[in-house]
């Protein structure tokens, strides 16, 4: 929605003290560095980095995106790459054979760098939708344990997968780095496409929505937990705000996370 310099910008003025970077394709022409540099102007850290989320990947096909992730991170000293599960419904699948050999290049990328892998919870993006190998928070877990990675709970994509937030955390716990806080927005159609979902009723500010996001911040607190916490808020959340009012209502978020649980400040997603 805003030029990175303009987003970092707000999320400083919001209160954020730090920024998960997504591989856009501004990221790409600026190069990571300098937008290490433009992140370090507005006094805001980079502890994550997020694999890119469409085809305009560098390395071309989907599953090779983690690889250019996680270059970027071992080039900036990024503790956290943050990426998908192959969509595949079974682990001899072409695409998940592809997965699991781009994760094989990406650890032994990452192999002593301090960068680790942190593999994030998928989401239902249709009211039919069979997820992949890792649909269940238990096959999530256990594909972590096998190959040695992190975890990443995205609070809206367990919502729309109908599972309890507090269950799923508590499976997660021993592997959380990062958290995805988002909220979301029931929709009264009876049929529309997933489009719909994920622009306007996915990754909603917190209190816009139906999960019951409290308790959980709370749990974070309670469990002293010290992994990052990233607001991941659909730009259709903040688009017909003004720069001053989306900077107040992320404010607000900000202030939801740091009174509710004592972690740091939650991360804005660029």
């Amino acid at each position: 929605m805003y030029p990175l310099a303009t987003a970092m910008r707000l999320a400083a003025e919001a209160g954020f003290d730090a920024v998960e970077l997504v591989m856009c394709p501004e990221v790409w022409l600026r190069g990571t560095v300098p937008v290490r540099g433009l992140a370090e102007r507005y006094g805001l850290a980079i502890p994550t980095i997020h694999q890119t989320l469409f085809s305009f990947s560098p390395s071309g096909r989907g599953a090779a995106r983690v690889i250019d992730a996680t270059r970027a991170a071992v080039e900036l000293g990024v503790p956290t790459v943050v990426f998908h599960a192959p969509g595949a419904k079974r682990w001899d699948a072409p695409a998940a054979q592809r997965w699991l050999r781009a994760l094989d290049a990406a650890q032994e990328l990452a192999a002593g760098t301090g960068t680790r892998l942190a593999l994030e919870n998928p989401g239902a993006y249709d009211h039919h939708e069979t997820l992949g190998v890792v649909s269940r928070i238990a096959d999530l877990v256990a594909c972590a344990r096998r190959y040695d990675l992190d975890l990443t709970f995205d609070t809206c994509h367990a919502g729309t997968a109908g599972t309890d937030l507090l269950e799923a955390y508590a499976a997660m716990r021993e592997r959380l780095v990062n958290v995805h806080l988002s909220d979301l927005r029931p929709l009264r159609l009876p049929w529309h496409p997933p489009l719909v979902d994920i622009v306007w009723a996915h990754h909603q500010l917190p209190g816009y929505g139906r999960l019951d996001l409290a308790p959980f911040v709370a749990r974070l607190g309670a469990d002293g937990y010290r992994g990052s916490v990233t607001a991941e808020i659909s730009f259709m959340a903040l688009a017909f705000w003004s720069p001053r009012e989306a900077v107040r209502r992320l404010g607000k978020l900000v202030a939801f996370v740091r009174e509710g649980a004592a972690v740091a400040a939650p991360r804005s997603e660029m």
